[in-house]
């Protein structure tokens, strides 16, 4: 538990320095939402890949990422943190 208990205190202060810094956009959301996914925290990578999926999509209102290529591994990568979670319903939803 101690381990687990110093990645959650990582990812918190990761997101702090980097609102901090005002560094806190889409490459940083989903470059922390891939590692909340791959260390295990998954609901923080599910609520960190739908803030990724809402800047994408607000950056390029014209076209809301149909046909681009980081949306898509967004919805993806949602997906897999989901099914993680158990949330398999969710997770077809979003692979969709």
């Amino acid at each position: 538990l101690e381990q687990r208990d110093r990645v959650v205190r990582a990812r918190k202060d990761a997101e702090a320095y980097l609102r901090e810094v005002k560094a806190w956009g889409e490459g940083a959301v989903a470059a922390l939402a891939a590692a909340c996914t791959t260390v295990g925290l998954g609901e923080d990578a599910v609520a960190l890949w739908r803030e990724a999926i809402e800047l994408h999509v607000k950056a390029s209102p014209a076209t809301r990422g149909s046909g681009d290529g980081a949306l898509a591994s967004y919805y993806a990568q949602l997906a897999d943190a989901l099914g993680q979670l158990g949330r398999t319903d969710e997770a077809v939803d979003a692979a969709c």
